[in-house]
């Protein structure tokens, strides 16, 4: 099937599904209203002249005006990822919005909720502080220098210190709605994000003192935990606190695993000019290239943990160091993608009440993956993701 036919079948579903549900209460980012009026917009940039251009202008205007109907400020489902969506599209001359008025009652909202998860020592990225603090690092940074202080000072605070071998570690709950503790690698609601949002935070010379401190730290927590096991993955996604005992997950995804552990040292490695920590991230996203032939039972392709995510991940890096064996790695999770959209387009019209749509783990996300690639875009738009 052609890839362009494909992808505007989808986008027609996709806009039937938003028509359908604007009123089901789903608003955010990564699961909900915002997530496809981003790859509707994309859709749009690229082709202008497309029959349905009216149609799915009618649907990003509709639903841009839903932005303060979440009701939740998360980054994954309410106020902060929609925000951070909007701050993208307008500084990359996107999408022309005026932001005045959305800023300053949104900044309010989003303070306070901060001040919640700090006093909560909730940290997650998806669903807790590091989130909701994202947007302040995005706009009118000046003004929120203090705000983003003060979450900084709280990760500090709040930080595990061994100093005598220069490691520190966040504690969080593992399992949901259980006592059990531990730490968490991941880039979705563990370490990893941590060190991306400091290496975000240090180009703005904000407590870049405590953040080198907690960026190394971080960092060689991580490092020293790395497995010695043939035939596994090189990293534990979770360590427990109490029981003396790991999960690994050996599959590549975005939200856990070794290619969040490259992701973070690759952003800590460029905010600090640290090679080593640069090196030791292409080392292991080597080695994610070598488990492809074990990954061919792969089922789900979004953006979370399926295929999709796995190229929008190697592209990212490929761009970055232009390295061709990642080229060709983003290339083989990408036409694994495409085999799964057709099937998919095969196997369905346009209205389908059962699809997932959303960015994170449905329809979206793959589109916005697979334009990208086809388009042959910088693939900005992955900074959502924590990645650039």
């Amino acid at each position: 099937m052609n890839i362009q036919r494909t992808i505007d079948r989808c986008i027609l579903a996709i806009c039937n599904d938003i028509w359908d549900n604007i009123e089901d209460n789903k608003y955010g980012l990564y699961n909900g209203l915002y997530g496809k009026i981003l790859v509707l917009i994309y859709y749009n940039m690229y082709n202008g002249n497309n029959p349905n251009y009216s149609l799915i202008s009618r649907a990003i205007n509709i639903g841009l005006g839903k932005i303060f109907h979440c009701n939740s400020s998360s980054y994954s489902s309410g106020l902060a990822g929609n925000m951070c969506m909007l701050y993208f599209l307008c500084k990359n001359d996107i999408f022309k919005i005026n932001m005045n008025h959305l800023n300053e009652v949104s900044r309010n909202i989003l303070i306070d909720e901060m001040r919640n998860h700090i006093k909560q020592k909730y940290y997650d990225f998806m669903h807790g502080g590091i989130g909701v603090a994202l947007p302040l690092l995005k706009w009118n940074v000046q003004q929120n220098r203090i705000y983003i202080s003060e979450f900084i000072d709280f990760l500090y605070n709040y930080a595990e210190k061994d100093f005598d071998n220069n490691i520190y570690k966040w504690e969080s709950s593992l399992v949901f709605n259980t006592d059990i503790k531990g730490y968490n690698l991941s880039i979705s609601h563990g370490i990893s994000s941590i060190i991306i949002f400091l290496s975000l935070s240090y180009y703005l010379n904000i407590n870049k003192h405590k953040i080198k401190k907690m960026i190394n730290g971080a960092v060689n927590y991580i490092i020293s935990n790395e497995l010695e096991m043939k035939n596994t993955a090189l990293f534990p996604s979770m360590i427990f606190k109490d029981y003396n005992n790991i999960i690994i997950k050996r599959r590549l995804a975005w939200c856990y695993g070794d290619l969040d552990i490259a992701i973070s040292l690759w952003h800590a490695g460029n905010a600090l000019n640290n090679q080593i920590w640069k090196n030791k991230s292409l080392q292991i996203f080597r080695s994610c290239i070598e488990l492809v032939e074990e990954q061919d039972l792969l089922t789900e392709f979004g953006i979370c943990h399926g295929t999709s995510g796995i190229a929008m991940i190697f592209r990212r890096i490929y761009l970055e160091t232009e390295e061709l064996l990642f080229k060709s790695g983003y290339e083989l999770w990408f036409d694994k993608t495409i085999k799964k959209i057709n099937e998919w387009a095969i196997e369905n019209r346009e209205r389908s009440e059962k699809k997932d749509f959303s960015l994170l783990t449905g329809l979206s996300g793959i589109l916005l993956v697979i334009m990208s690639i086809v388009y042959n875009d910088n693939q900005k738009w992955d900074s959502l993701f924590l990645l650039s």
